[in-house]
This record gives C-alpha cells, sequence and structure tokens, in this order.
C-alpha cells in the first residue's frame, strides 16, 4: 500500500495538480490585483495601506510557488511555504466566519460565492496533499 501512495507516479500527480491550482489561484488574482485587494480588504484585519502590498505578496508566492512545487523544485521547502500560505488562508476565513463577515473567499476569482467552511475545507484538503507529497519524498529518499 506504501509503495502505490507514495509512488512516484501519484506523487508527480498530486504534485502537479496543487501546483497547477496555485498557479492558476494567483495569475487570477494577478489579472485583477485591485479587484483582489478589496476581497482582501473585506476581511478587515490589515490597515488599508498594507491591502496592495498584501495582495501583491499573495498573488506572487502563490505563483512561484505553484510553479516550483509543479517543477518538484525544493520541493520540502516549497511545501512548507504553501501550507504556511494555506495557514494564512484558513485564518483569515476563519476569522471572517466568526466575526460574521459577509465576503467573497476571493480564493480563485475576484467574484464569488459568500465565504463558507468549504474554503476552510477545501484548504485544509490542499495541507493534506501538500504533506503527501512533502512524505512521499521523504519516504522515496529513505527508500532509495
Amino acid at each position: 500500500f506504501k509503495r502505490f501512495v507514495f509512488s512516484r507516479g501519484f506523487i508527480l500527480a498530486i504534485r502537479t495538480i496543487i501546483g497547477l491550482i496555485f498557479i492558476y489561484s494567483g495569475s487570477i488574482k494577478l489579472i485583477d490585483l485591485y479587484k483582489f485587494g478589496e476581497a482582501i480588504n473585506n476581511y478587515h484585519i490589515l490597515p488599508h495601506f498594507l491591502i496592495m502590498p498584501f495582495a501583491s505578496l499573495i498573488t506572487v508566492s502563490e505563483i512561484i510557488l505553484g510553479l516550483l512545487f509543479l517543477l518538484g523544485i525544493y520541493e520540502l521547502e516549497t511545501g512548507v511555504l504553501l501550507i504556511g500560505l494555506n495557514i494564512i488562508f484558513i485564518a483569515a476565513m476563519t476569522s471572517a466566519l466568526i466575526r460574521g463577515i459577509d465576503t467573497s473567499c476571493g480564493c480563485f476569482s475576484t467574484y464569488g460565492e459568500t465565504l463558507g467552511i468549504k474554503d476552510i475545507v477545501r484548504d485544509l484538503i490542499f495541507v493534506f496533499f501538500i504533506l503527501w507529497v512533502i512524505l512521499g519524498g521523504k519516504y522515496e529518499r529513505d527508500n532509495s
């Protein structure tokens, strides 16, 4: 079972999907960075002067980390940074839900459905699969 779950092909498939998801997500936000900034502002977490720098940082980080993960470059480090990014997203979404803020997630589009628990669950699933890739790489190194 471990050989299949941590097989090179299976890990590659997961890594490819996760990498493409983050490249897509960052690219969509980059196309309309101002609108993504508005989505961030709707969370009421950051002071106004940090909104656009943070929007730019998140967008570029998603694209670069997605590309690195897709290509398997610095897989462990990239995976850890992607998990950190997801933890930031999960914390922001959880905070907004607890405070009853009615906003869109801003995750895959600057326009979208209202933020909900499904968005948090989706990001937790991303964390799970990123960990899977990291552990798969460790398994492969330990068993080669």
